[in-house]
């Protein structure tokens, strides 16, 4: 009679879980509690399992993983095994993997991944499609871990075949089965999103439409969810908003994030908005707004998956915006917390990036990422960290990418630790060498990414080289080389001596005479009318 009494309690604690656990925190808890008090193993670690996947959901990840440690020792230390305990351990070796990799810890990710796939291979109790589906599942989350590094064109081959095989799959299922796999495949679909819009190089990228298409074909499956998700629009405006953000079009990103539905307090979208709002008004030029959302951000207390990554955008923005208003000391602080942030995950790639079971050779090879392969270790991990730490504004990192001493207003140049290839190197040297005798840099629209773009390589190398080579920040050598232009003109043309201040700063590329003016005295120790004086005197 007891025992009955204790399945009859333990029955009505799981039921109000079910219906409590997306509503209310406060009755969830109470009932998980109930859950891990019951004398029924299996219920007991039920309990565990709903306490871990609680936490998760409230961004508290390392009681997340200790819990689910604690269970599968439970289970482990456990004389028989049954179907119940089986499904409970794939389900926690499933949630460890989200928890490792949220926090990029992608190594033990990996490892967990292949522990899922042991599980799943020696699990007798499984029918052959819950076995496919979870092999299915198991293979997303190592494209999941292929996004991370940059290994896009592998990551959305993957997907692809695992969306042809849960599509196969759909038609055969009924009630939760069905249910849980339409969940599944908007999740791949927008993984493969993802993927497309990670991958892009510039806003006129094809792969931003490809990500954009994904979204939508993700959207649209989540209107056949019963129960409705209502949450689903709102992240699919998030996702679209990513994607106007790599295009540029800021102000049909603000347009969107201002919408009624995306604002919704009963949406969970606050700090993803702050995140975005932050991008949104700095490119406008909106900074005062900027600085403040970033800051909301930042003292937001519920950490999400994209928390940490997403920090270090906007640990630069505030960085970018107190550097502009020539707060060097809060610039430099913020720039120092960033790199902080980044060396976090430089690591945790490194730690992945040593274990060759995660690339696949044979699938390596297949998608072209041999010369990842072969790349100086260094500069492939250099490589791999500027391709996947950022979603959206990578360039951000690297302008802040500085260690030492403290900004001083000139921008004192600081050693960077970039480990470039020598004959990339020389090569760049040389190409430098005859872009001084050129009047590239005459031009107001140059800038580092023209020159790069020009030499074929990229921002990061050309900017470090320049600062070890030449002993100056990118700024300063442009500068001289416009003013040295200028003066061996002005000694040779007397006509150009007539120009206004003005007129002469357009001559070599400044918009602004003030700037100019600064620039030639700091060089010359003159400014250009006492300059000009002395050459007509």
């Amino acid at each position: 009679m007891l025992h009955s009494q204790s399945n009859k309690q333990d029955s009505i604690a799981v039921n109000k879980y079910n219906y409590y656990k997306l509503i209310d925190k406060d009755s969830t808890l109470h009932y998980i509690n109930i859950l891990k008090k019951s004398n029924d193993r299996c219920i007991k670690f039920t309990g565990q399992i709903a306490h871990a996947n609680f936490a998760y959901r409230e961004g508290k990840f390392q009681s997340s993983e200790d819990e689910i440690i604690s269970l599968l020792k439970g289970i482990k230390d456990s004389t028989t095994r049954d179907r119940c305990l089986d499904k409970i351990m794939i389900n926690a070796y499933s949630r460890l993997f989200w928890i490792y990799k949220n926090r990029y810890q992608l190594l033990k990710a990996f490892e967990t991944t292949k522990k899922i796939e042991n599980e799943i291979l020696s699990n007798t109790s499984l029918s052959s499609s819950n076995k496919q589906r979870l092999f299915l599942s198991n293979k997303a989350n190592m494209a999941n871990l292929k996004i991370e590094l940059g290994l896009y064109k592998e990551a959305i081959k993957i997907l692809k075949e695992v969306d042809l095989e849960i599509s196969k799959l759909i038609p055969k299922l009924k009630n939760e089965k069905l249910y849980n796999s339409l969940i599944f495949k908007s999740s791949t679909l927008n993984l493969i999103g993802n993927s497309f819009l990670e991958q892009s190089k510039n806003e006129n990228d094809i792969s931003l439409d490809s990500a954009q298409a994904y979204y939508n074909k993700a959207y649209e499956v989540t209107k056949s969810f019963s129960p409705q998700h209502k949450n689903s629009h709102a992240l699919y405006e998030l996702r679209s908003i990513k994607v106007l953000l790599k295009q540029k079009r800021y102000k049909q990103a603000l347009r969107i994030i201002k919408g009624q539905a995306i604002a919704s307090e009963e949406i969970n979208v606050k700090q993803d908005l702050n995140f975005l709002k932050a991008i949104t008004f700095y490119n406008l030029n909106e900074l005062d707004s900027s600085k403040s959302y970033s800051y909301k951000f930042l003292k937001f207390k519920k950490q999400t998956p994209n928390t940490e990554k997403n920090k270090i955008v906007i640990l630069n923005i505030l960085g970018e915006i107190y550097k502009n208003s020539r707060q060097m000391d809060s610039a430099y602080k913020y720039s120092d917390l960033a790199i902080n942030e980044f060396n976090t995950l430089n690591k945790n790639r490194s730690e992945a990036n040593n274990s060759h079971y995660l690339y696949d050779f044979e699938r390596v090879q297949e998608l072209n990422d041999e010369l990842l392969i072969k790349e100086n270790a260094k500069r492939n991990l250099v490589i791999f960290i500027l391709s996947s730490v950022i979603i959206l504004f990578i360039v951000f990192i690297i302008r802040f990418y500085r260690k030492g001493k403290k900004f001083t207003e000139a921008f004192t140049v600081s050693k960077k630790e970039y480990s470039i290839d020598k004959s990339l190197e020389k090569k760049i040297l040389s190409e430098l060498a005859n872009f001084e005798k050129s009047t590239l840099y005459l031009d107001q629209e140059f800038n580092i990414k023209v020159l790069a773009k020009h030499f074929k390589t990229n921002t990061t190398y050309l900017s470090s080289i320049v600062n070890e080579k030449k002993g100056k920040t990118f700024k300063q050598y442009i500068g001289e080389l416009r003013i040295n232009f200028l003066i061996q003109k002005l000694q040779s043309d007397t006509m150009l001596r007539k120009y206004t201040v003005q007129a002469l700063a357009e001559e070599i590329g400044y918009s602004n005479a003030s700037a100019f003016a600064r620039a030639f005295k700091k060089q010359t120790g003159k400014t250009p009318t006492e300059f000009l004086k002395e050459l007509n005197n």
